[in-house]
């Protein structure tokens, strides 16, 4: 079952994919301990998001691929990218 949980750190790699016609938006977050992905269904983009933003995500974790994974997670920006 997933549970709601919250993760902050850096993000990683941002990448857009349109599989079957349907817009998504991936990113991961390394947090230290091995990191989430966060996928954003239906953007091309986002404000703000991209690789060495920090960020706080909250949402339900699951397993997909053998990945913890967030699917549209709320999100707060914490700082610029370098």
């Amino acid at each position: 079952m997933s549970q709601i949980e919250r993760v902050s750190g850096r993000l990683t790699t941002v990448t857009f994919s349109a599989r079957d016609r349907a817009p998504s938006l991936s990113a991961r977050v390394s947090d230290g301990q091995g990191g989430v992905r966060l996928i954003w269904h239906g953007q091309e983009e986002i404000t703000g998001i991209a690789p060495g933003v920090g960020v706080a995500a909250w949402g339900r974790v699951f397993l997909q691929g053998g990945e913890r994974t967030m699917m549209n997670p709320r999100y707060e920006l914490l700082g610029s990218a370098p």
